[in-house]
């Protein structure tokens, strides 16, 4: 048992090793000092295991501060915009609004991708082989904000406003024919803003959403429904782990075919970058319930975020996405079972009530950065996820159904199209109905996240403390842990 503890602690002391690089100092003279204090304790102190344990984690934490600096130091910037030609690659899908689109390109020529600007709505997919021409330039910092570390967690280095792309070579890859496939569809068969609300859900393409139902979704605090989050994940993961033990599927068999449907997520959203991450955090909840451990959970959660820092340590401070993933499944695995302990005695038909649990439980995390980012409290956002959530995972299984129908039978989609679109009317009408209320939401400004921090830091401990001494877990009809 004492290895994979001081396994965990060592993870545990890279992460913060990566923290405090990201949000203090990341001086060489400090990383050097904790280094040789680590190496001090290790090999003067190695017959006391205490303290070697403890230069084992300052050993981990400097190597996190030493990786976030590493990675946190980026080439030389051009100080003037340069004219270049060349030819790149399109890697993601690109992202469209109303005025525009981004396409982010990869190139031979240049150390890091190079994120494009373009006014044009030209038809481009992922994989095609472009001519750019324009002026290239390094990407600045505005307002107190780190943009070019921004841009860089996602490998570009470059920007470019306006250039002139021509496609030299059609790259015709099938997630990307499906996604166009679909999304034309959607488009087809349902009109706005509830084909824009199943495209963000189905495709995490936010763009064609309109700015008032953005709006509408931050005031109510149901924004999540339509963005492909940890917290998203969770919830949907948890919901259908309940729907097939409610049905008599055994528990393990249960989470075997969630960890499939989030594999399926994954990779119907193209391997987006925030659905990869998504499907991490779901699937080591899941990974933790197959191998039986106590506090797996917990120690699942940790590793996941280890490795997604590995590769990328720059999310901690530039990932809005990873942060909120990151606190609302510690939320959930923290407070769930509080609030399930607590109120073990009241009514829970359908499961609704575990359902508001699981909400509550991942916004009593994520809430401070919600209010730190974003800058407003919702007042509404219990009821308005409870008249929402339970309906997400009938919504989403609707959708993919109607996609292989309209592929197989198309003229049968048009069926499929009405209990879809009333379901979607639904939750644009809750959304815009709680938006409207005139206690709906208050602006916050200069809100403080680390005078907050200590007390989040307290809760979750005294939560973490209350189940070490009652020994307790998720109930087993809930989530996707279970007692052994």
């Amino acid at each position: 048992m004492l290895i994979p503890k001081l396994l965990f602690g060592v993870v545990l002391a890279f992460e913060a090793g990566i923290f405090f690089a990201s949000f203090f100092s990341s001086s060489p003279f400090l990383i050097l000092g904790v280094f040789l204090a680590g190496i001090l304790l290790v090999s003067v102190f190695w017959q006391r295991f205490s303290l070697v344990r403890m230069g084992l984690l300052l050993l981990a934490a400097a190597l996190g501060m030493s990786h976030y600096a590493g990675s946190a130091q980026l080439p030389a910037s051009l100080v003037e915009p340069k004219e270049v030609s060349f030819e790149g690659k399109v890697m993601t899908f690109p992202e469209k609004n109303e005025e525009g689109m981004r396409l982010t390109l990869e190139t031979e020529n240049l150390e890091g991708r190079v994120l494009l600007f373009i006014s044009s709505f030209q038809e481009f997919r992922q994989g095609d082989k472009v001519q750019v021409t324009g002026k290239l330039q390094s990407p600045s910092a505005f307002e107190g904000f780190n943009y070019p570390l921004y841009l860089a967690k996602d490998g570009i280095l470059f920007v470019m406003f306006q250039p002139s792309v021509e496609v030299k070579e059609r790259r015709e890859p099938v997630l990307s024919l499906l996604k166009e496939r679909l999304q034309r569809t959607i488009d087809s068969s349902l009109p706005l803003p509830e084909s824009s609300l199943l495209s963000a859900m189905l495709l995490g393409n936010k763009a064609g959403l309109p700015e008032e139902l953005k709006e509408d979704l931050n005031i109510t605090g149901t924004r999540h429904i339509t963005a492909i989050s940890g917290m998203h994940v969770a919830i949907l993961s948890g919901m259908l782990f309940v729907f097939l033990l409610n049905v008599g599927m055994p528990k393990k068999k249960s989470s075997l075919l969630v960890l499939l449907f989030l594999v399926f997520f994954v990779v119907f959203t193209g391997f987006q970058t925030s659905a990869l991450r998504a499907g991490i955090m779901g699937s080591s909840l899941l990974f933790s319930g197959l191998l039986g451990r106590r506090n797996g959970a917990l120690r699942a959660l940790v590793f996941a975020g280890g490795a997604l820092l590995f590769f990328n340590p720059l999310l901690l401070a530039y990932d809005i996405g990873f942060q909120l993933s990151f606190l609302a499944v510690l939320g959930i695995l923290l407070f769930l079972p509080l609030l399930q302990y607590f109120f073990r005695k009241t009514p829970n038909p359908f499961g609704l009530r575990d359902v508001a649990f699981m909400s509550v439980a991942a916004q009593v995390f994520t809430l401070p950065l919600v209010l730190y980012h974003f800058g407003i409290l919702s007042f509404v956002s219990l009821v308005s996820n409870l008249l929402v959530v339970p309906l997400l995972p009938l919504v989403l299984f609707l959708g993919v159904v109607f996609f292989l129908v309209s592929m197989v039978l198309p003229f049968l989609s048009g069926l499929l199209a009405l209990p879809l679109g009333l379901l979607l009317s639904y939750l644009s009408f809750v959304v815009t109905a709680f938006s409207e209320l005139p206690f709906a939401a208050q602006s916050v400004e200069g809100f403080s996240l680390w005078g907050l921090l200590p007390f989040m830091v307290a809760a979750a401990f005294f939560a973490w403390r209350f189940q070490q001494q009652r020994r307790f877990q998720f109930s087993e009809e809930t989530m996707l842990i279970w007692k052994i």
